[in-house]
């Protein structure tokens, strides 16, 4: 019996290693339509609209609708002006600057699919799961274009963007999963199947 649940678990364990395996971010970067076709379309848009022109981007200003801060990572503050994707707003450093940023967007809940508008210079992406883990980086020579970011583990939790003159407009995404839910679906059928070997087996 001892040597039938060793073999049991060992199985197990090897079946978890093969499916932890195949959970492991694929990150797929494409172009999509900026504004005003935009395209894809995700479950929520984020375009900074209904802001007041020539004001300062509060981080927390959308972590109700699911993006937990936007920041620059750099000085200054990240600033709502007038934009040239979907107007009237984008949000970027200002002219004082330059236009320089390194913005970072990170997100309450892990997500499968992200867009963003960009404009106007190369553009350097990091994409970043949990634990500081770097998924996949990416760089846009584009001028005005519409970024679309993709994993098939569904394991963003944020987005660097890093250019010499940015700013972003349009943001997109589908939401998600959470990781411990569905690992815990793995373990039960698991454990269920190897209770159902065990019982034969003592039959």
């Amino acid at each position: 019996m001892k040597l039938t649940l060793v073999r049991a678990l060992t199985v197990g364990g090897a079946a978890l290693s093969l499916l932890v395996a195949h959970a492991s971010a694929a990150i797929v970067f494409s172009n999509g339509s900026p504004s005003p076709s935009l395209t894809p379309i995700g479950n929520t848009l984020v375009n900074f609209d209904e802001l007041p022109t020539n004001s300062v981007l509060s981080p927390t200003q959308y972590a109700a609708v699911g993006i937990a801060s936007i920041v620059n990572l750099q000085t200054p503050p990240l600033g709502v002006y007038q934009g040239t994707q979907s107007q009237p707003n984008y949000v970027g450093t200002g002219p004082n600057v330059g236009w320089a940023a390194d913005i970072m967007i990170t997100f309450s809940s892990l997500q499968s699919q992200i867009g963003i508008g960009v404009a106007d210079d190369t553009t350097t992406f990091k994409v970043w799961g949990d634990n500081n883990t770097l998924l996949g980086t990416h760089v846009n020579a584009g001028l005005n274009f519409y970024q679309i970011i993709s994993s098939n583990a569904a394991d963003i939790r944020a987005i660097q963007i890093t250019s010499a003159f940015v700013a972003i407009d349009d943001i997109q995404f589908t939401g998600g999963r959470v990781p411990d839910s569905g690992l815990s679906v793995i373990l039960l059928g698991m454990g269920l199947a190897g209770l159902a070997v065990i019982r034969r087996k003592l039959n």
